[in-house]
């Protein structure tokens, strides 16, 4: 099943392991406390890491799902999710399924889709590549995003960390 990782109570864990529920995909996006409160996401690195230890503790495997260069706007302004940010989450991946509590994971790149928040930011501050303003995008691995200060080069570097550690 599809979980967010707020609230994932113990009471909710076990009923989960009880009905055959041997897996849930859990939204996970950063472990940047920052990028998940510009993203709105409602729950902190912490929260994520409390409901993988829960469901752990009942025998229910996590497949996360991150992503990588967020953006949003606050006050007015661009913010986005920095290259350090990422590197973070990518360490903080490895680091969840040295301590088994993932057993798999995907990444993709923040991909702004035509009517979702993230396009509205990305086409008010010019970060889409004209071809892509009206058309979603065809990969969520593809650079879809011009951030202010990241070079494609660091953001290829990022998917190919992203790459290998999904390989694990």
């Amino acid at each position: 099943c599809n979980l967010r990782a707020r609230p994932v109570t113990p009471a909710l864990a076990s009923s989960l392991a009880r009905a055959g529920c041997w897996m849930v995909h859990l939204g996970i996006e950063s472990l940047s406390d920052r990028v998940l409160r510009g993203i709105r996401k409602g729950v902190t690195a912490a929260n994520t890491w409390a409901a993988c230890e829960v469901l752990a503790a009942e025998g229910v495997e996590v497949f996360g799902f991150f992503m990588m260069y967020q953006a949003w706007e606050r006050d007015g302004r661009l913010e986005h999710e920095t290259p350090e940010e990422v590197d973070a989450t990518l360490r903080g991946m490895a680091r969840m399924w040295r301590a088994g509590l993932l057993r798999g994971a995907s990444w993709s790149f923040a991909t702004p889709y035509p009517g979702s928040a993230l396009h509205r930011v990305a086409v008010e501050h010019e970060l889409l590549p004209d071809a892509l303003r009206d058309r979603p995008a065809r990969s969520i691995h593809t650079l879809n995003l011009r951030l202010p200060g990241v070079g494609r080069r660091r953001m290829a570097r990022s998917r190919a960390a992203g790459m290998a550690l999904q390989g694990l």
